[in-house]
């Protein structure tokens, strides 16, 4: 019968060498080293935990009434008493091994996030392209410079601060900047950040006035809008241009022709 041993084992009817050294203390130490050796995730870990004490107590029982039906009786007392005493050693050193499973499980250090992707590189140009954020800078970060004589950008914006550091490295890169779409908002920090500019025909670059959301108390719109005008007007913006900026609404885009940038100073041609 296919559940005969199993069910003979807890009744205590195998014999001693069997029950207690085979089934008991062999399978638990394969168990340890099964704990030991493979990976559980967490969401599993209690579902096994509370298995392998199901199979706990059947070992145990099921050897401690073998050890009774075996030593019980006459002058061997005193090895019963020494077996059943490994016995609770077992359920002790497994209850242990439990603990120690689920405080590596919930406090175990998590995973390192992955490094982030580099930008496409297109021969000696790196492509900019989507929303302008601190994962945009870290994957710039990431990318290669070598051989890198531009940047490529096309965006509609995004995080004045992490659009501020991006233009911070393509200075200090003396990399160019080019537009083959659009650049608008946040990104035409980058765009005029360049060793030069270009802007493809049909190109736009768009500009708006500043409005900053923060929960900081002490942070005045006018004042970010102020430092940003400054860093422009040393890169050759004229001051009717950046007034020009200022009195757009954040809500609208200013899409200043060829023209008006050459005259502003954006562009030079």
């Amino acid at each position: 019968m296919a559940g005969g041993p199993v069910r003979r084992h807890w009744q205590g009817r195998l014999p001693v060498w069997l029950s207690f050294w085979l089934v008991l203390i062999a399978g638990r130490v394969a168990l340890w080293a099964l704990w030991r050796l493979v990976p559980v995730p967490l969401a599993a870990l209690l579902p096994l935990i509370a298995l392998d004490a199901a199979i706990l107590v059947w070992q145990s029982v099921g050897a401690w009434r073998a050890l009774g039906r075996e030593y019980g009786t006459g002058a061997q007392v005193l090895l019963l008493w020494t077996a059943e005493a490994g016995v609770l050693a077992i359920a002790a050193l497994s209850t242990v091994l439990w603990l120690d499973l689920l405080a590596g499980g919930f406090y175990r250090t998590p995973a390192p996030p992955p490094a982030p992707e580099p930008l496409t590189r297109d021969a000696g140009a790196i492509l900019i392209d989507g929303p302008i954020d601190y994962a945009l800078l870290a994957r710039f970060d990431a990318t290669p410079r070598d051989r890198a004589e531009r940047v490529i950008l096309d965006s509609s914006g995004g995080l004045i601060y992490a659009a501020r550091a991006l233009a911070s490295r393509v200075e200090t890169a003396g990399l160019a900047t080019e537009v083959r779409h659009e650049c608008l908002s946040a990104c035409t920090l980058v765009f005029l950040a360049g060793r030069s500019r270009d802007l493809a025909p049909g190109a736009r670059l768009g500009f708006h006035g500043y409005r900053l959301a923060s929960d900081v108390p002490t942070l005045n719109t006018a004042d970010e809008e102020r430092r940003d005008h400054d860093w422009m007007a040393a890169r050759g913006v004229t001051q009717e241009f950046l007034s020009r900026i200022a009195d757009t609404s954040p809500d609208t885009m200013w899409f200043p022709d060829r023209a008006a940038l050459v005259a502003g100073g954006v562009l030079e041609r």
